[in-house]
């Protein structure tokens, strides 16, 4: 007799390369022909409602978080801050990491958008408070 258990981890990991298989016959080719020449790690398959359906990770080399931290701190807003997180599509694991690099306190419970926020506020939005509060912010010319 089979245990059921190896059954079900069998008919998981069965159904797993089914929907992969699925995945790339849905991809663009010239996507797949990149992503395999590219010789990523990481592939971002997508669960409906969390993420883009057939997006692969990015495919270049990793960031370079100092120096993107470096960038966030010469930022004159937090839209612009915003704007450069936004734009480098970071994954969880990297907005921790950006986020230690600026000295900001992590929590597990911390959603990616209040990672963003902590992150931000440590980089950018605790300079600018500051300059306001010295009164060292310039004033809109009418």
């Amino acid at each position: 007799m089979k245990n059921s258990k190896s059954d079900s981890t069998g008919v998981q990991v069965a159904r797993l390369l089914r929907a992969l298989a699925t995945l790339v016959e849905k991809s663009d080719p010239a996507e797949v022909t990149a992503f395999l020449r590219s010789r990523a790690t990481a592939l971002s398959i997508g669960v409906e409602g969390h993420a883009q359906k057939g997006t692969y990770a990015r495919a270049t080399a990793p960031l370079d978080l100092p120096k993107l931290a470096q960038q966030l701190r010469a930022l004159s807003s937090r839209d612009e801050g915003h704007a450069l997180l936004s734009s480098a599509s970071l994954t969880r694991r990297e907005l921790e990491k950006l986020g230690r690099l600026v000295e900001t306190p992590i929590l597990k419970t911390d959603n990616m958008e209040r990672l963003t926020e902590r992150i931000i506020e440590a980089s950018i939005g605790s300079r600018l408070s500051s300059a306001a509060i010295r009164g060292n912010h310039t004033k809109p010319t009418p």
